[in-house]
């Protein structure tokens, strides 16, 4: 059974009468209807806010440094890896790779506990994604990157009777 499904996008940030000139590329992972059905609902919204976390993430050679570090663990050859920044992380292990929230991790700060839950609604044994679903999610992001290369995204407005690229 899959867990995660997603999809990409390039979103463009709107100013005052005018589009930002270079669009944020995003990840919206989700869990696959079957997960859902036999489960309950769970957010892997934390997964696609990884991939906004540092702009290395649009760059394609750390892209592909981050896939073959997860085939290493896959193999057997490291333990774990994990991708992580000051909000989220993502902890990969040879079966499963498992999303944080790095607030959560560290505990809240109403309740004084600790915790090491992305998500401390949903139990722990569903917050886990197979870590081949997780290398396929960075190959196809790498595959969008190298496209959104290629491409032309930048809007022109329209201003004093000239086009403009802004």
């Amino acid at each position: 059974m899959k867990t995660i499904e997603y999809y990409f996008i390039h979103e463009y940030q709107w100013k005052i009468n005018w589009f930002s000139k270079t669009g944020l590329l995003k990840v919206k992972v989700y869990p696959t209807d079957e997960f859902i059905r036999k489960f309950k609902y769970v957010d892997f919204d934390v997964v696609g806010q990884i991939f906004t976390s540092k702009m290395d993430f649009y760059k394609t050679d750390y892209i592909e440094s981050i896939i073959a570090e997860i085939k290493k663990v896959i193999s057997l050859e490291r333990t774990t890896f994990v991708i992580s920044n000051e909000d989220v992380s993502l902890e990969i292990q040879s079966e499963n790779a498992r999303p944080f929230d790095n607030y959560e991790l560290h505990g809240s700060y109403e309740t004084g506990v600790e915790s090491r839950n992305w998500n401390i609604t949903t139990p722990i044994e569903l917050q886990y994604i197979p870590t081949e679903e997780i290398l396929q999610l960075f190959i196809d992001w790498l595959e969008f990157l190298k496209v959104n290369e290629k491409m032309c995204f930048v809007p022109k407005t329209y201003l004093k009777g000239e086009f403009l690229d802004i």
